[in-house]
């Protein structure tokens, strides 16, 4: 969208996308999900020969409890957090809140979703 100079309008152009992903970012989703889920499985992975599962509710509750611990440690919006570790469902929550944080660092902003 061009600006009154013939430039791009970028603040235009950053509403515009705002109000097209209102409600549908990852961590929305997620939300929606653990309140109309609840108590179903989210995630389910094979630990020992034996089936495992992580419900919404407890999923969403991870997260929010990796997001603390990180804070406690001093992380914040724009530091590397790397994982070394096997392939295991932590891998997901602590991705998911890395989402969650930027987000949180910037809501009502679009650039980080």
């Amino acid at each position: 969208m061009p600006d009154e100079s013939g430039g791009r309008d970028t603040a235009a152009e950053r509403a515009a996308l705002d109000a097209a992903v209102e409600g549908k970012t990852l961590c929305d989703i997620l939300a929606r999900n653990a309140s109309s889920f609840g108590d179903r499985p989210a995630l389910s992975w094979k630990r020992q020969g034996a089936w495992s599962r992580l419900s919404w509710r407890e999923y969403r509750e991870q997260i929010a409890q990796v997001s603390l611990a990180l804070a406690e440690l001093g992380v914040g919006p724009g530091d590397c957090v790397a994982i070394m570790a096997r392939n295991r469902p932590e891998h997901v929550v602590e991705q998911i809140e890395r989402v969650r944080r930027l987000e949180a660092a910037d809501p009502g902003g679009g650039a980080h979703r």
